[in-house]
């Protein structure tokens, strides 16, 4: 079965839906690039594409095969995200910024204040697209059943102030992100919203492939006190192996690093690394990028010199 995404308006001011799409059932537009089949296990799959085929050689078996075990087990994990709290915001990714920026310099365009990274925004953001990448749909209702002003004060987020929010599916990079939205004009309107301030930005990929990414943008009038600044260094570390362009590669760790470093110099070799994972103690762990704290807090905090480990590439 083929479902297109209906679009109805977005969300108002106070986060609420329009009375036509509250007739409707529906909670908000949500601009596709492509139709999505929805498999009878409920996986949203974008339409006209033909399937990434990856061949590997004999000796990879084992290791692949365990690995989809692993990322079987880290979509489990994402099922229990029952807690609303997450440690710490991070900072955002290339591409989370790079669709920031384009927000920014709209904004600018019109004369309007740059949104600023709001740690509780953040947060909200990147569980709520975790949230949407394990249901596999669209919804400003997340799975735990609140709405975005419920969601957003379970965070943390103060409250009266004004919010809002937009989600999106099937966008490759910031870019795409981007234009998706201004595309759509409800969504064009929280861009160059003049009474946001503050923003969470977050997307999750709903498969191992990467080729189904949820995005979610957070919008608020209140900017937190420990905001977060929009961009922060990230560091780089050495790896032996040759990093693939896309698919499942095996490298080493030449040094010890930490994952983000790790992620970051597998981006800067051409690979847009969904994910990377390791055995310690006989045990497959993964690290997926972009994901909230509660989903890689089985990984090491650092992984030591000489350690191999598995590389997921988009």
């Amino acid at each position: 079965m083929v479902t297109r995404v209906r679009r109805c308006p977005g969300v108002a001011l106070s986060g609420e839906l329009s009375p036509r799409c509250r007739r409707s059932g529906m909670s908000g537009t949500f601009p596709m690039d492509h139709p999505v089949r929805v498999s009878a296990r409920g996986q949203a799959h974008r339409v006209g594409r033909p399937p990434r085929v990856l061949v590997l050689p004999p000796t990879f078996r084992t290791r692949l095969y365990a690995l989809l075990l692993a990322l079987i087990a880290a979509g489990v994990l994402a099922s229990f995200a029952g807690a609303s709290q997450v440690t710490a915001a991070a900072p955002l990714d290339t591409e989370e910024q790079r669709a920031l920026d384009l927000i920014n310099a709209a904004r600018a365009q019109q004369g309007l204040p740059e949104l600023v990274v709001s740690p509780t925004l953040q947060d909200a953001a990147q569980w709520m697209a975790a949230d949407l990448a394990q249901v596999g749909a669209l919804n400003h209702t997340d799975s735990l059943g609140r709405d975005i002003r419920a969601r957003f004060s379970a965070f943390g987020y103060p409250a009266p102030s004004v919010i809002r929010e937009n989600i999106g599916v099937g966008y490759p990079d910031g870019q795409a992100a981007y234009q998706g939205w201004v595309d759509s004009p409800p969504h064009y309107a929280n861009l160059l919203a003049d009474d946001v301030r503050a923003a969470g930005l977050a997307w999750v990929s709903a498969s191992s492939s990467g080729e189904y990414w949820y995005w979610v943008l957070t919008l608020g009038s209140e900017v937190d006190a420990a905001t977060l600044p929009a961009t922060l260094p990230q560091p780089t570390t050495n790896l032996g192996g040759s990093v693939p362009d896309e698919g499942i590669g095996v490298l080493v760790a030449q040094e010890p690093a930490t994952p983000e470093s790790v992620v970051t110099t597998l981006n800067s070799g051409g690979c847009a690394a969904l994910s990377i994972w390791v055995t310690l103690d006989g045990v497959m762990l993964g690290y997926r990028r972009g994901a909230p704290a509660f989903v890689n807090a089985g990984f090491p905090p650092s992984i030591s010199a000489g350690t191999p480990f598995i590389a997921v590439c988009a």
